[in-house]
């Protein structure tokens, strides 16, 4: 088989399946056997790659990367499922729904009752043994896939993806953290005292730290539309808001973190998430919609494996839109 074959067959399974785990993620009605499918069309489209060629590399890698999503999909679901269902604290809701994994951050960023936090927060962290041991196999039969079909493990294919060795990830790693450990606990006992008169507790979590210490200005964004805000932006920057659609409607099942799929490169992009705050409503979508202005941005005519696949500092760069706003 010709490897532009090939191309053909994995890239026309990408869309398929990224527009049914679009839906899925939205909290909309989906269907997982389509999901499961498409799956097992793109293993066998990238065993017949790995069988055939080595080159070029990008889809060399991009091969063992979709081998290891695709042959855990089942997992991945089943911890969705989970997730939604069973890490639920019946004590509390949020509107008409229980407080679960999915709707966490909503309820963080409104409820002020610390013990009620607390309840939830430990709840969670109890519940966590269900979420465990699925996580545990889906990592395991990742790092299996690696070694078997690529002679190496996730880390190594992530390094050679970013064009850096492993020496320089530590060096930066580390350098980070000693850096601004000292500083982040400092600052952070100084703001817990400034707005809530006593240290941080473990349950205090970042959504609800982080909404609290924004709230002064929360009343400004809130007199704006982050949708209506961002596409004026992009307007203004050359870019076609036609190609990027917005979900922000607040659904039982739907994501908790906002979140871009890119469902057919570069002519539908998606954008999903669910308001939070004022502020970070605003900051998450500014923050997907760089990764929207990477899609839309490219040469639809490049091959399958240059157009879909992308080095994350590359996309992470265009995010700095949501920092700068």
């Amino acid at each position: 088989m010709k490897i532009d074959n090939i191309r053909n067959i994995l890239e026309n399974a990408h869309i398929i399946q990224n527009e049914e785990t679009y839906y899925q993620f939205a909290g909309l009605k989906y269907n997982p056997a389509i999901i499961q499918e498409i799956s097992k069309l793109k293993i066998q489209g990238c065993r017949l790659f790995l069988k055939s060629f080595d080159t070029p590399r990008e889809l060399f890698l991009s091969s063992i990367e979709s081998l290891a999503e695709d042959k855990t999909k089942s997992l991945e679901r089943e911890l969705h499922e989970i997730r939604n269902k069973k890490l639920v604290d019946k004590r509390y809701r949020i509107d008409d729904n229980y407080v679960n994994w999915s709707n966490w951050r909503q309820f963080n960023a409104i409820e002020t009752n610390h013990n009620y936090r607390k309840n939830v927060f430990d709840c969670f962290i109890e519940k966590t043994e269900l979420i465990k041991p699925v996580i545990e196999k889906r990592f395991n039969k990742i790092r299996n896939i690696y070694e078997y079909d690529g002679r190496m493990n996730p880390l190594h294919g992530y390094l050679e993806s970013e064009g850096v060795s492993y020496y320089k990830l530590k060096e930066f790693v580390e350098n980070l953290a000693n850096s601004t450990s000292k500083l982040f606990n400092e600052r952070l006992v100084a703001l817990s005292n400034k707005i809530f008169d006593r240290n941080p507790e473990y349950y205090d979590d970042f959504y609800y730290f982080r909404n609290r210490v924004f709230k002064d200005i929360s009343d400004e964004f809130a007199k704006a539309n982050p949708i209506s805000t961002i596409i004026k932006t992009l307007r203004d920057l050359g870019m076609n808001v036609k190609k990027i659609s917005f979900d922000s409607e607040d659904r039982k099942n739907k994501y908790p973190s906002p979140i871009c799929f890119f469902i057919h490169i570069p002519s539908d992009i998606r954008i999903l998430y669910r308001e939070e705050s004022p502020y970070f409503d605003f900051q998450g979508c500014f923050h997907e919609s760089g990764h929207a202005m990477h899609a839309t941005s490219i040469d639809p005519s490049l091959e399958y494996e240059k157009n879909t696949i992308f080095q994350w500092e590359l996309t992470k760069s265009f995010n700095l839109l949501g920092k700068t706003n």
